[in-house]
């Protein structure tokens, strides 16, 4: 409903406030229901935003393949039998077939790896020859044919180390799957937190709740789980997907609803929402085509977008969460040219905010890297500042050498507002950092 100012000129002040009403709760209903369903993928033409010329290969391991940090952007490549990984500045285009710098970090292949949310130049990785390693990389990039020294170096056990992540909330705490145990660091000590941690069988996945305080682990015994770094044993457990080939999981943000894909006994492709108050059985599913390749979930807590990317698809899949029915909808679905080998999504401090762009996922094809930008359509009519949300700062919400004291901590967060557009700073007393 518009109103034009002729007829406001005609009415009294009672049926001026009756119509006003009315505007508000029309403006309501259509508007503040979803602010980024509309929200359409742009791909920049292939010879000016993608990265070419890469030598990947076909990564075989439980981790994404791709991270990316507000600096950097690294993903596995075909070297040394993939003990390397590539590295590059986030915003780097254009041809690499002989200049791409290499981290040359194991001497086994790499499985996972991580960048630390409170320091765009710390990255961890671990490998087949059972060994974690912290990496320093510069603000400029790492240059080729230049050996690079780890910082840390942990050596967990005999076990090959599958998976790891880094907490949200505490600085220098790791999580790491080791075989079928579930072991937590503290880096700057360099000593193992948790003890007694383990599934019946290897661990695929593993996500950290938002605020730091738990986390959740899915394995090849068909299981997941959920963890308290202080406490041994796990809190609760329950039924995964029926085909133990892979599985990924993830923790919502700081909610209470655990995301996870899998395989179901057709090898058909499954999506299981959980509330952890209702652990034992899904409160939202969904199930489509058969396929090898298990959904990558990548979640912005800040958007509530979720998207979904498949090994070996050309499709990337953008649903919405919400935590009450329908709980999980579809939103668009972009087809590319490439088809997938690892997928991930870019941090929100990294946006540009002022082309509307609410989140970016890199997809990591056979011999590219395709950037992916959601944008939300800017409308004359809408104020500008409604599609900047609150996002991680990326500042340090409890020291490491605290951690045995208290592991629940809140999270930092800052406006994506631009520097000129933000008119205060105050500090609540959970501790947020909140522009206003």
């Amino acid at each position: 409903m518009i109103c034009q100012p002729r007829l406001l000129q005609r009415v009294g002040g009672a049926q001026l406030t009756e119509i006003l009403s009315l505007c508000n709760r029309h403006s309501m209903y259509r508007f503040k229901s979803s602010k980024y369903k509309n929200a359409t993928p742009k791909v920049p033409k292939k010879g000016e935003g993608w990265v070419l010329d890469l030598s990947v290969g076909a990564p075989q391991s439980f981790g994404n393949h791709i991270k990316a940090s507000a600096l950097h952007k690294v993903f596995s490549v075909d070297n040394r039998g993939g003990g390397s990984l590539g590295v590059l500045s986030l915003d780097d285009t254009g041809k690499k077939s002989k200049n791409c710098p290499l981290l040359h970090a194991h001497s086994d292949f790499i499985t996972d790896f991580d960048f630390c949310p409170y320091d765009d130049g710390l990255l961890a990785t671990c490998a087949h020859d059972g060994t974690v390693k912290v990496w320093r990389i510069p603000d400029d990039g790492i240059v080729p044919n230049v050996p690079q020294n780890p910082e840390i170096v942990l050596q967990p056990g005999k076990s090959r180390i599958e998976n790891l992540s880094f907490n949200p909330a505490v600085d220098c705490l790791l999580a790491a799957a080791a075989d079928s145990a579930l072991q937590i660091w503290d880096l700057v000590n360099q000593t193992e937190l948790g003890t007694n941690l383990k599934h019946d069988e290897l661990i695929q996945s593993l996500s950290w709740r938002g605020d730091g305080n738990q986390l959740v682990s899915s394995g090849r015994d068909k299981k997941l789980r959920l963890w308290d770094p202080r406490a041994p044993g796990n809190l609760l457990d329950a039924p995964s997907h029926a085909n133990n080939r892979d599985s990924r999981v993830l923790w919502l943000g700081d909610s209470d609803y655990i995301l996870s894909t899998g395989l179901g006994s057709a090898r058909e492709r499954e999506v299981c929402l959980r509330d952890v108050r209702r652990f034992s059985s899904p409160c939202a599913k969904w199930s489509g085509d058969s396929a090898m390749g298990v959904y990558i979930p990548l979640y912005d807590p800040d958007t509530n977008m979720l998207f979904l990317a498949a090994k070996g698809d050309i499709t990337v899949n953008f649903w919405e969460v919400s935590f009450k029915e329908p709980f999980l909808s579809e939103a668009s679905k972009y087809m590319g040219e490439v088809q997938t080998k690892g997928a991930g999504l870019v941090p929100k401090r990294a946006m540009k905010v002022m082309e509307g762009e609410v989140n970016r996922v890199l997809i990591l094809g056979q011999d590219c890297i395709v950037p992916v930008s959601y944008q939300v359509p800017r409308k004359v009519c809408l104020c500008p500042l409604c599609s900047f949300r609150f996002c991680l700062l990326g500042s340090i919400s409890l020291r490491a050498s605290l951690v045995h004291e208290f592991l629940k901590s809140a999270r930092v967060d800052l406006s994506s507002k631009p520097p000129g557009l933000m008119s205060s700073i105050s500090f609540p007393e959970k501790g947020s950092l909140l522009a206003s």
